[in-house]
C-alpha cells in the first residue's frame, strides 16, 4: 500500500465535549432559578419550583441577572437532581467549579460553601433534545455526527478536513463557534472516536499526530477512559492513574479486576478494537402540494384536497410507520394560500 492509499483509508474523528451543558445551557436560556443572594441576605432554601410564604426572595426569572448586576459578575449557578435521598448537584457553571463546587455535592453542603449560589432542576430531555440539535448542527463539518456521554459529540472528519482549511482550522472553527454561543468546549482530533474523547478529559484543544494515539494517551488520568468510579477507584489503588501505566501492566492481570469491558474501552481508544460511529439521521417530514389556477373558496373544496393530499402522504411514510407502529403519533399540518394547498406530517 503507497502512502497516499495509507492517508486515504486513515479514519480522524472529532470529539466535543461541554463539561458544563447542562448550565450554561439554562444561562443562556434564562431558566427560572432559586437561592443567590437578595440585598445581602441569602435566600431561602427549597426547591426551584417553590418555597415558603414570606421567604426572602423567592424563585423567579431573571434574579440571576438582577443579582450579577449588583455584584458586577453573574451569580453562580448549579443544576440539581434528587438522588440518594438528598438534592444534589448534577451540574454546575464555570465559576462554580472555579469555587469548588462539583456534581455529586449536596445542594446543603454547596450552599454552604457557596451562600450566592442559585440553582434550577434539570431537564434531561430538553437537555438530550438541545444536544441532538447541536450534534446536528455540526454536520456542517462533516455528515457523520453522534452524541457520546457525557454531554459530547463525536465527529468522523475523514475526508472533510481540506474544506476547511486542515485539522487546525476546522477544530480552532468549532471551537469559536460553540464558545461564542457561550459554552465551554473542550475539543480533539485523534486516529479513534474514543481516543479523541479521552483527550478532551485532559487537554482544552488538541490535535493527535496519525499513529501516535498510544504516545497521546499515556499521560492522560484513566478516568478519561470513561470506566466509571468503582474501576477508577480500583485502579488508583493498584498505583495505575495513568493510560500508560495501565498499558504497561500485563492484561492477564487486570482482567480479573476489571472485567472485560474495561479493558474494550482501552483497546477502542487505542484503536485495536473496532468502534463504530452511529450517525444521527434527522427525521425529514413527508409533504404533498398541490397548486391550483384559483384560489380555494368553498370549505367541501377545501376538506376534499386535504384528504388527497393525507392519502399522498400516507403512502409515503407507510414504511416507516409500520416499522414504528406505536412508538410515534403523527401530526397533521396543513396550510393554505392563494391558489395552494399544502400539507405535512410530522412523525
Amino acid at each position: 500500500m503507497t502512502s497516499l492509499e495509507h492517508l486515504a483509508n486513515k479514519s480522524r474523528f472529532m470529539a466535543l465535549r461541554l463539561p458544563h451543558w447542562q448550565a450554561e445551557r439554562a444561562i443562556r436560556i434564562d431558566r427560572p432559578r432559586a437561592g443567590g443572594r437578595l440585598n445581602g441576605k441569602p435566600d431561602g432554601l427549597r426547591a426551584p419550583g417553590g418555597g415558603p410564604a414570606g421567604a426572602v426572595g423567592g424563585t423567579h426569572k431573571g434574579k440571576g441577572k438582577l443579582a450579577g448586576r449588583l455584584s458586577g459578575r453573574p451569580p453562580p449557578l448549579a443544576i440539581t437532581r434528587f438522588e440518594r435521598n438528598a438534592r444534589r448537584l448534577a451540574g454546575v457553571c464555570p465559576r462554580a467549579a472555579e469555587m469548588g463546587l462539583a456534581p455529586g455535592m449536596m445542594l446543603t453542603e454547596a450552599r454552604a460553601l457557596v451562600p450566592e449560589l442559585t440553582f434550577c432542576d434539570e431537564a434531561p430531555r430538553d437537555d438530550a433534545r438541545a444536544l441532538e440539535a447541536l450534534a446536528l448542527w455540526c454536520r456542517r463539518y462533516a455528515p457523520h455526527t453522534a452524541i457520546r456521554d457525557p454531554h459530547a459529540v463525536m465527529i468522523d472528519i475523514t475526508g472533510a478536513t481540506h474544506l476547511f482549511g486542515g485539522e487546525k482550522a476546522m477544530l480552532g472553527d468549532v471551537l469559536a463557534r460553540l464558545s461564542g454561543l457561550g459554552y465551554t468546549v473542550l475539543g480533539a482530533i485523534a486516529d479513534t472516536g474514543p481516543g479523541a474523547l479521552a483527550l478532551t478529559h485532559d487537554h482544552h484543544r488538541y490535535i493527535s499526530a496519525p499513529g501516535t494515539m498510544a504516545e497521546d494517551l499515556a499521560p492522560s488520568s484513566v478516568a478519561a477512559l470513561g470506566l466509571g468510579e468503582t474501576a477508577v477507584s480500583a485502579l488508583n489503588i493498584l498505583g495505575l492513574r495513568s493510560i500508560g501505566d495501565l498499558q504497561r501492566v500485563p492484561r492477564a492481570s487486570l482482567v480479573p479486576r476489571l472485567g472485560l469491558a474495561a479493558m474494550a474501552r482501552l483497546d477502542e481508544a487505542l484503536g485495536n478494537r473496532a468502534a463504530p460511529l452511529s450517525p444521527l439521521t434527522e427525521t425529514i417530514p413527508a409533504r404533498a402540494f398541490r397548486r391550483f389556477f384559483d384560489p380555494l373558496e368553498r370549505p367541501q373544496d377545501i376538506l376534499a384536497c386535504l384528504g388527497g393530499l393525507a392519502d399522498a402522504v400516507a403512502v409515503a411514510n407507510v414504511e416507516e410507520l409500520d416499522e414504528e407502529a406505536g412508538s410515534r403519533r403523527p401530526w397533521l399540518v396543513g396550510s393554505v394560500c392563494a391558489g395552494a394547498l399544502a400539507l405535512g406530517m410530522l412523525l
